[in-house]
């Protein structure tokens, strides 16, 4: 009977342990499941399309002006970084500094009749008249126009890191985009820069900087239109600028490294003043753009100088109608004048067609094409420059050591209807084409 009865405790105990062991496992299994789920939802959650808020409507039904609507929507306990706002298909006048300080995609209905208007620009006092400030990464307007008023000194200051304009028309400013902070991840897609861009269409400048400038993100510039009809006499207008230099020190051995910027697929028209500008700058990328220069150029085409190194432009068209002795189209120098070795290097100009186009010029004759001071290890190869005539001058013209200039004159590299010489720096004039 004991024996029964001891068989019988240790079944029970054994059926418990193991009940106990099977519930144990369940609520495990529960927890995982649950754990599982939440993080499903969670992915789901972020998987989720942005939220779309209408500013029109944010406006009417609170009767806020667009500032305050605006600020209204990003301090939503329901707004989500990334979500959007819409902007309906008309002029929204803002008076005063729009500050953007989360992650937002701002959408217009048409680039030309969606318009942001600063109200309030100032003639007489250019330089207080912020419009846009970016101070968040990740920040993107499309289809719309930034009119910042007459003269108004930045249409849109990038202030951090990936900032996108897609589709964005520029208006009415002395700086369309301006950056003095060591950043990159600027992406100018499907733009127009208007003649109404007193000074510089984009333009990233450490020049007053004193803190060491190594590198930006990739910044891209595409498919982009650069006009104006009217350039101001004032020197040194561009398109786009980019200018590290560390200025007062201006010390020439810190180089930004811009790890292959890319300009591409874009055009430079009627007089905007001057293309592109580098200085103190390294890795940049110029391919596939139009240069149509007129008889008011102001500035170059593309003006390199100081140390700025590994730039490559190729598979351009440059078209020329400057008055004689006018700007070159592409420039290679330094800003210091007792600077002979240690100018901008490695330059690669290949493929690029350079031509004339009608208009006013003497004897048909139009500015010089390629002229360097202080540069080395320059290639120059594979460019076409038979319908451009330059006046008194030869089409390219070099003062510089004249072993560290590569220009071919035959084979598969060779340019075709190219003249050239190089001012040695004994004193002494190389002519070419030679062997």
């Amino acid at each position: 009977m004991k024996q029964i009865i001891l068989k019988l405790i240790i079944f029970l105990t054994i059926n418990l342990l193991l009940t106990s062991c099977k519930e144990n496992n369940e609520l495990i299994e529960e927890a995982i499941f649950k754990e599982e789920l939440d993080s499903s939802l969670e992915l789901q959650r972020k998987a989720l399309p942005a939220r779309e808020w209408w500013i029109d409507v944010r406006m009417k039904n609170r009767k806020l002006n667009f500032k305050e609507a605006f600020k209204s929507i990003l301090n939503d306990k329901e707004f989500k970084d990334g979500d959007i706002i819409r902007l309906g298909d008309k002029v929204y006048r803002i008076n005063g500094d729009l500050i953007i300080n989360k992650k937002v995609t701002i959408i217009g209905g048409n680039r030309d009749s969606s318009r942001l208007y600063q109200s309030n620009s100032s003639r007489s006092t250019p330089e207080s008249s912020l419009f846009i400030v970016c101070s968040a990464q990740g920040i993107v307007f499309k289809n719309l126009t930034i009119n910042a008023g007459y003269k108004s000194s930045k249409a849109v200051h990038v202030n951090n890191e990936l900032i996108e304009f897609h589709n964005v028309k520029f208006l009415d400013a002395k700086w369309a985009i301006f950056s003095n902070k060591n950043i990159g991840g600027l992406k100018v897609l499907h733009c127009f820069f208007t003649r109404t861009i007193t000074f510089r269409g984009i333009e990233m400048n450490r020049v007053w900087s004193k803190a060491q400038v190594e590198s930006m993100r990739q910044i891209e510039i595409k498919h982009t239109v650069f006009e104006g009809k009217k350039p101001l006499s004032e020197k040194e207008k561009f398109a786009i600028s980019i200018d590290c230099g560390n200025e007062p020190a201006n010390n020439n051995d810190i180089v930004t490294n811009l790890n292959n910027m890319l300009i591409e697929d874009c055009t430079f028209t009627d007089d905007f003043g001057g293309g592109i500008a580098l200085a103190q700058v390294k890795n940049v990328i110029i391919r596939n753009n139009t240069f149509k220069a007129g008889n008011e150029q102001k500035q170059n085409a593309i003006h390199i100088e100081d140390t700025t190194s590994n730039v490559k432009i190729s598979d351009n068209f440059f078209f020329c109608n400057a008055k004689p002795g006018g700007k070159p189209l592409i420039f290679m120098g330094s800003s210091e004048r007792n600077i002979i070795t240690d100018g901008c290097k490695d330059i690669a100009i290949r493929g690029n067609v350079f031509a004339g186009i009608s208009g006013e010029t003497s004897n048909g004759q139009s500015n010089r094409i390629i002229e360097a001071e202080r540069a080395q290890r320059v290639n120059i190869s594979h460019n076409k420059m038979c319908n451009m005539k330059t006046y008194k001058s030869t089409k390219i013209s070099f003062f510089n050591k004249n072993d560290q200039i590569f220009i071919p004159t035959s084979g598969n590299n060779k340019n075709d209807c190219v003249s050239y010489q190089i001012l040695n720096l004994k004193g002494g004039k190389i002519k070419f084409p030679r062997s």
